[in-house]
């Protein structure tokens, strides 16, 4: 098991094995230390990263984004009291996307990765 700790996340690695090769496994952690999402890469006999966990860590932090902006959309809709977002909308939400602090530090974790 290894421990990265980047931007104030840490993500805690490990290596597994798998019937045809061995897959890496990144947990995402928060400051408080509640694991907030996972990322799982198979590969069957090397990996082409930069460095150890890379993609795996990139993926989990993928999840980690696409989540919160699955979340921030359904919140803003039912602010709204709308079923879907339109033209109409599509400013006023790109502003509200763009105004999260946890959608700017995954990207800013993701620009380290």
């Amino acid at each position: 098991m290894e421990l990265k700790n980047l931007n104030g996340f840490t993500f805690v690695n490990e290596t597994q094995g798998t019937r045809d090769g061995f897959c890496h496994i990144s947990r995402l952690m928060n400051a408080n230390g509640y694991e907030v999402a996972k990322g799982r890469v198979n590969y069957l006999n090397r990996t082409w990263e930069s460095y150890r966990y890379q993609t795996s860590m990139r993926e989990a932090t993928d999840k980690a984004y696409q989540e919160r902006a699955d979340f921030l959309k359904f919140l803003f809709k039912q602010t709204k009291g709308i079923s879907r977002i339109t033209k109409r909308y599509e400013d006023e939400w790109t502003k509200f996307l763009n105004e999260d602090e946890t959608l700017k530090s995954y990207i800013k974790l993701l620009a380290e990765i």
